[in-house]
């Protein structure tokens, strides 16, 4: 399936070259897109799972970092595949409610 080869046409060549893991970012902009592929549950379920199949494929199952997936879709289906999870507010470090030294950043 194209969600699939999306995943697997990146992975494989990262892990040709030595590399033994990824990061994934703001996986739950598919919602933004998702009216016209079948709605989010399934755009999302069919990306889930083809990013599962490459990281076992690719990195032995669990060579994946997910940032910044705050999402329902991520909690029920992304857990699969992924060895740590990460979330923070660090894009607030220069407002006046943040952290201006940047020492907290995560």
């Amino acid at each position: 399936d194209q969600a699939t080869d999306f995943y697997d046409s990146m992975h494989s060549n990262l892990a040709d070259s030595g590399i033994t893991g990824v990061k994934v970012d703001v996986i739950q902009s598919l919602e933004y897109v998702c009216d016209e592929y079948g709605g989010r549950v399934d755009l999302a379920k069919a990306y889930y799972e083809g990013l599962t199949k490459s990281i076992v494929k690719n990195f032995n199952g669990n060579g994946i970092m997910a940032s910044m997936q705050q999402c329902n879709d991520f909690l029920f289906l992304g857990t699969k595949q992924v060895a740590m999870g990460r979330a923070g507010d660090d894009f607030w470090v220069k407002g006046p409610l943040g952290d201006p030294t940047g020492e907290y950043w995560l």
